[in-house]
């Protein structure tokens, strides 16, 4: 009785150590469930989404006249007299200089009294006039176009050799126009294919503290061997004569843009390879390897042209840690609110 009795409360008090240690059993595999659920790793994400991106290059330009001559006589002879000096505004037709020909002289007066002598006989035809009247024009320097004397190369008296037959003449004057100025500009080799004529230009004149917007008026479309660089013009008006040639002017120039690119974070291409990869953790949190064609690129973000549709999650960061089929656990990265105001990259 007495052993029976001592055996049943043995028993008895061995029922909470029994509990106590299924308690813990659970808890522990539950615990070793939840440990080999987060073993899975955290990779950074940002979801593909739409925006505006733009290529914009800022390069440095010069103003130039938008046409400019030097002007040389048809004959030689000595300058009889000069009308105009550095700085001085001239009219097409304006004439500049007016020379003395001797032996010129001599012909004009002998074609002259020919023919006064052919008209009171016969009347003379147009042509015969014209040739006189050509003949006394080549004495006289004129100016081609509106404008302003640039420079003046010679003085009254001076000999001034005919520039038509000799190669080493001295021009009298040059002149510019300057109510137009052409702002030209080299644009590189990477960008050159993308600039239009008619693109949007925002130019910057520092030694005025002037900002003006122009538009590509001409470019060569062909490349400057020693530069690798294509030449690029912009008219600029200059009614006022406030511009200058040889003036300098920051422009920046909109080559590229589009208004509904799908976009990443550039860290997210992988173009270290001959094709462009992006890593994607899919709907099994599991990860995919994709080659992607590419557009634009700014100093943030890239346009995927294909390979990636609008709201699939792209691995931003340690791609070299990640395999093709891991199980990971996606964790959406800062730099989808960091690049989200960039929307344009410059090229210097």
């Amino acid at each position: 009785m007495t052993i029976a009795t001592s055996v049943r409360s043995l028993n008895i008090g061995r029922l909470p150590l029994l509990s106590y240690a299924l308690i813990a059993l659970c808890g522990c595999n539950r615990s070793a469930q939840q440990s080999a659920g987060s073993t899975n790793p955290i990779a950074p994400v940002v979801s593909a989404s739409r925006a505006t991106l733009a290529n914009t290059l800022t390069v440095a330009g010069e103003f130039i006249p938008y046409q400019e001559v030097e002007l040389h006589a048809k004959v030689a002879g000595y300058i009889r007299r000069i009308n105009v000096d550095i700085g001085d505004r001239v009219k097409q037709g304006q004439v500049l200089a007016v020379l003395d020909v001797p032996e010129l002289q001599a012909q004009v007066d002998a074609a002259k009294s020919a023919l006064h002598a052919m008209q009171q006989q016969l009347g003379v035809s147009q042509a015969q006039q014209q040739q006189v009247s050509t003949m006394e024009d080549y004495s006289r320097i004129i100016a081609p176009f509106n404008g302003v004397v640039t420079w003046r190369y010679a003085d009254t008296g001076a000999l001034i050799q005919a520039g038509t037959s000799n190669a080493g003449s001295a021009p009298v004057v040059k002149v510019a126009e300057i109510s137009t100025l052409r702002l030209r500009l080299p644009v590189p080799e990477a960008i050159a294919p993308y600039v239009r004529d008619g693109d949007t230009a925002t130019i910057r004149v520092d030694a005025l503290g002037r900002t003006i917007i122009g538009k590509v008026t001409r470019s060569t479309d062909a490349l400057d061997a020693s530069t690798r660089s294509m030449q690029v013009e912009i008219d600029v008006p200059n009614a006022d004569d406030s511009l200058t040639p040889g003036m300098y002017a920051q422009v920046t120039l909109n080559v590229r843009r589009t208004g509904d690119a799908l976009v990443v974070p550039i860290q997210a291409v992988d173009t270290s390879g001959p094709q462009s990869i992006l890593l994607v953790v899919n709907a099994q949190s599991r990860v995919e390897r994709r080659v992607v064609q590419t557009g634009i690129a700014t100093a943030n973000r890239v346009e995927i042209l294909s390979g990636l549709r609008e709201g699939e999650q792209v691995i931003v960061a340690n791609q070299a840690s990640f395999q093709p089929g891991e199980l990971v656990t996606a964790k959406q990265s800062a730099m989808a609110a960091s690049g989200a105001t960039d929307d344009s990259t410059e090229a210097r």
